[in-house]
């Protein structure tokens, strides 16, 4: 046995092991498989592996039902074959775009990043967009270098496999920006490109963590019962976790922002761009920013990009080929109850709305003619689900003259943004001809009882 100061030290140093290192979860980059026996009897291994889940950014849960505490020494279980059933198992790392010398790389970062496999994309999908697949039934719609249009996002093919240029994806924002992943994920797993999107800088934006404290011990010679002291550590710090975790909307915010950092998005700045675009990545930018994303009433399908082309004059320094996308779908399934505009007029929620207004960081530092920057998100409740919509418009190639001319840069910043425009009036008025627009059709097509699911099909192009 050992003297109770020892034991209480020994512990309160793995106390402070375990703190320290729940810290540093987050910034574990690789992907992780975590395996766990469903009748441990030892730990609550199934319950850790779910929170390691939520606190790593590429961790996944495994648990096998009839596996107990020794896993690896269970002769029913082979890692190897579970390894690739579940996609971790790779041959060779595959980058975005290819790691120069001396080039950083890592999520958040505008610089290459591992592409995930499509079973981790899968995964993914299943907590952000399988409902949203299931309720909206998204079709795509892609342009030929021709004009002509067709079926699905195999028209993109050419395109998405060649390297020797970067690709800028320019498309317009629909409320709350509710139909991007869903583009992004179809990208990834039909196109095995990821879409490295710009994203507004709340998506970054870290919570200060408390410095560590030395383990507690403030220098008295007082004993008490070790495990007595742990067992009151453990309990207030279990309390803590349970507050944090009741915290449904805060929760949910922290993992949305780790899987927009998976997937290759990084704080919209011009730095950022002109990197990622050096690199030769599938850049994805929506011009209409805060202002776009949070519309106001009676705004349905509008832009509001800026009046400046500056993004065009940096795509042809590297004679980026911009791809316009248009999507419709998502603003009609959802009632807008009040917009920025009320909210702020609002009794009740107008000073919630302009603390918030005040606090939220500015994705453009400086002030832009015809940029509204505000962050006020409106309120809505959902609606009978529409049906999303996708058009790739044709490739635009820029020329690096247009760097320097900037009267021929405006009129081609023009011309994507009537490409972008056009395509939307494009499927506003194909989506007439779907036989399975409306929702209760569309539904009950899709989930046959005699059968498998299915899509169901669209409007015939021709």
């Amino acid at each position: 046995l050992q003297p109770a100061r020892t034991l209480r030290s020994r512990l309160l140093l793995l106390e402070e092991g375990v703190r320290q290192i729940e810290d540093r979860l987050e910034d574990v980059q690789p992907r992780t498989m975590v395996v766990a026996g469903g009748q441990d009897l030892v730990l609550p291994s199934a319950e850790e592996a779910a929170n390691l889940k939520k606190a790593m950014p590429r961790a996944f849960p495994v648990v096998l039902p009839s596996a107990g505490h020794a896993i690896l020494s269970d002769p029913q279980v082979d890692l190897l074959q579970l390894m690739r059933k579940e996609g971790f198992l790779i041959n060779k790392r595959v980058f975005t775009s290819p790691i120069r010398p001396g080039q950083r790389e890592g999520f958040g970062l505008p610089g290459p990043v591992e592409m995930p496999t499509k079973q981790e994309v899968m995964r993914t999908g299943q907590d952000y967009t399988a409902t949203l697949r299931r309720l909206l039934s998204p079709v795509f719609f892609s342009t030929l270098e021709d004009g002509t249009v067709v079926e699905g996002v195999e028209g993109l093919t050419p395109l998405m496999q060649q390297r020797e240029r970067p690709l800028l994806f320019v498309g317009n924002h629909q409320l709350y920006a509710l139909d991007m992943n869903i583009m992004v994920e179809e990208l990834a797993l039909k196109q095995n490109r990821l879409l490295r999107g710009l994203a507004h800088p709340i998506l970054f934006a870290q919570e200060e963590k408390p410095s560590p404290s030395a383990g507690g011990d403030n220098g008295t010679e007082t004993v008490v019962n070790p495990m007595q002291e742990l067992e009151a550590r453990d309990k207030e710090r279990r309390k803590k976790k349970e507050q944090e975790q009741g915290d449904d909307n805060s929760n949910t915010f922290k993992d949305l922002q780790s899987t927009y950092r998976t997937f290759g998005a990084v704080p919209v700045s011009p730095t950022s761009f002109f990197r990622l675009l050096s690199c030769g990545e599938a850049v994805l930018l929506y011009p209409g920013g805060v202002r776009e994303g949070l519309k106001r009433r009676n705004e349905k399908y509008e832009l509001f990009w800026p009046t400046q082309s500056e993004f065009i004059r940096m795509a042809a320094r590297f004679e980026a080929v911009v791809i316009p996308v248009s999507s419709i779908g998502a603003e009609d399934s959802v009632l807008m109850l009040q917009d920025a505009n009320e909210l702020l007029e609002n009794p009740f929620l107008g000073r919630q709305s302009r603390e918030l207004e005040k606090i939220v960081p500015r994705a453009r530092k400086t002030e832009v003619e015809g940029v509204d920057e505000s962050f006020v998100p409106p309120l809505i409740a959902p609606s009978v689900p529409g049906r999303l919509y996708f058009r790739f418009g044709k490739p635009i190639r820029l020329t690096k003259n247009l760097k320097e001319d900037r009267e021929a840069a405006d009129r081609e910043y023009a011309n994507v943004k009537a490409a972008v425009d056009d395509n939307i009036t494009w499927l506003v008025r194909k989506r007439e001809q779907d036989p399975y627009r409306d929702f209760v059709p569309r539904m009950l097509y899709e989930n046959n009882p005699l059968g498998p699911r299915r899509q169901a099909p669209t409007f015939k192009l021709k």
